[in-house]
């Protein structure tokens, strides 16, 4: 269940149109704002005006047509959690109920390592390598993908194509 982001660069959203149960834990945003970027996103409306609310009559016909066309989509945006095993757990209740789909976390290094198994002195990278693996064994254990969005060290030019060893805090 890996998920290569860097193969076609016309992933995105639009490629999870299908009814397919998509569940995103977002660290960074609050939920509202989530949900109105992936209209626009759906509705290929640019972003800058969906946020700004300067929508022409097409663009809110558009936006309300994708809000539509997905409303019976299994999706559920959480905003609040951050704790991996909390997560787990939502994660099991969400797909046991939808069936198999994506989980997305945006993004790994804001989330919370309590109740993984790490020593008290564990450093950052011990934390955000223990996550990982916590995910990775969740994707399995639930026939899910996971996707985790994670920073990047700053440094390179942005012509550059990032490699593992550019994640940050990933040792």
């Amino acid at each position: 269940t890996a998920l290569s982001l860097a193969a076609p660069k016309a992933w995105d959203a639009r490629s999870l149109a299908a009814p397919v149960p998509v569940l995103v834990f977002t660290l960074e945003m609050v939920d509202e704002e989530l949900a109105g970027r992936g209209a626009g996103v759906l509705a290929r409306v640019d972003a800058r005006a969906v946020e700004a609310g300067r929508l022409v009559s097409d663009d809110v016909t558009a936006v309300i047509g994708a809000i539509t066309a997905t409303a019976s989509a299994p999706l559920m945006i959480d905003d609040k959690t951050t704790r991996v095993t909390r997560m787990r757990t939502l994660a099991q209740s969400f797909f046991r109920r939808h069936g198999p789909g994506v989980m997305f976390v945006d993004y790994l290094q804001l989330c919370d390592a309590r109740g993984l198994d790490l020593e008290r002195d564990a450093t950052r990278e011990r934390r955000v390598a223990e996550m990982s693996r916590a995910f990775k064994l969740m994707a399995k254990e639930l026939g899910i993908c996971v996707v985790l969005l994670s920073q990047l060290n700053r440094g390179k030019s942005d012509t550059e194509k990032p490699e593992l060893r550019d994640l940050r805090e990933s040792g």
